[in-house]
């Protein structure tokens, strides 16, 4: 399991966004066969639009459940997209 978190300046994202290393804000780190995966970032840019966290598996096509979880001192707003971006 792992993730990668996008700046994609208010576009969609879906199943045909082809991710680029420029949208890559940041990653998780390699990918690890754990049941929990914790990642502190210290602090985010200010942005104007939102970022797009995308949780995804070592393996293409492989599913899993997952739980995210954030801790913040300021205020977060969370929205479902469904779609699996192509991979970079």
């Amino acid at each position: 399991m792992g993730f990668t978190i996008v700046k994609n300046y208010g576009k969609p994202i879906d199943e045909d966004t082809k991710l680029t290393q420029n949208m890559v804000y940041q990653r998780s780190g390699q990918y690890i066969e754990q049941r929990d995966l914790m990642v502190e970032f210290k602090e985010f840019e200010p942005n104007m639009h939102p970022y797009t966290l995308i949780p995804s598996t070592y393996d293409m096509g492989e599913t899993t459940n997952f739980t995210i979880t954030i801790f913040s001192q300021k205020e977060v707003k969370l929205e479902m997209i469904v779609g699996t971006p192509s991979p970079i």
